[in-house]
């Protein structure tokens, strides 16, 4: 009898927000290892909201992340929870103490910061810095529209600066800055890995030729210097 050929889900390990019930981690099913997974827009402090923007298609905003209001339950839970950790040096060393045996747990080399959500704080991103240096031997590839704070005229700018400085200096970490609107250049931020974008036509990203899949590519995770060009969901 005939199978079909179905991809073999990633393992995510049974680990629970601490206190609760719901799943630290999160699969994606595009993607060779779990994932990190905030709620879009409400963790994304540089959501773009002008024509033809990214963030105006946002995939993680639609499909199973809105199909599905469990998946949106437990992105709050984690949310709240890595908020309330950030308040205090207890709450962050809780969170990186948390967050880092259970990336290792996975066993895999690769894992996704952010299928869905970002870098919402300085000292948010500060802790991904500390996460990335106990799990030297996995891969963190991490897309963000935050380092548009490093353009504010703001003292807070400082702060994000700094903070970026700790979380790329990192050897293991790829963190990307993402363009604004479809079809723009992909950003080019010193400190930064190469930029991503999103197009129209002629994607460097091959996921749509494979099902929305990564197959067995993991330049995301590994080129530093190859800046993706995602084909535009529809």
């Amino acid at each position: 009898m005939a199978t079909r050929n179905v991809p073999r889900r990633t393992y995510v390990p049974r680990l629970f927000v601490p206190g609760t019930r719901v799943l630290l981690l999160s699969e994606a099913r595009k993607m060779p290892c779990p994932s990190w997974s905030l709620p879009a827009r409400r963790s994304c402090p540089f959501t773009v909201h002008v024509p033809g923007a990214i963030c105006e298609w946002c995939y993680a905003d639609s499909g199973n992340y809105r199909r599905y209001p469990a998946v949106k339950a437990a992105q709050l839970v984690r949310y709240d929870w890595a908020r309330q950790c950030m308040r205090t040096a207890d709450g962050r060393e809780l969170f990186i103490a948390t967050m880092a045996p259970a990336i290792l747990a996975c066993h895999t080399p690769y894992f996704r910061v952010h299928d869905s959500g970002d870098l919402f704080s300085p000292i948010y991103t500060r802790c991904w810095g500390d996460i990335a240096r106990r799990v030297p031997e996995v891969r963190l590839w991490i897309p963000t529209r935050s380092h548009r704070a490093l353009l504010a005229e703001s003292p807070m700018a400082d702060y994000w600066r700094e903070a970026f400085d700790w979380l790329n200096s990192a050897p293991n970490v790829v963190c990307r800055p993402s363009a604004d609107s479809f079809n723009d250049p992909a950003p080019s931020v010193a400190g930064f890995a190469a930029g991503s974008t999103a197009v129209d036509d002629a994607p460097t990203c091959l996921a749509h030729t494979r099902g929305h899949r990564c197959g067995s590519c993991r330049r995301c995770w590994t080129h530093r210097q190859w800046s993706p060009a995602y084909l535009r969901h529809r």
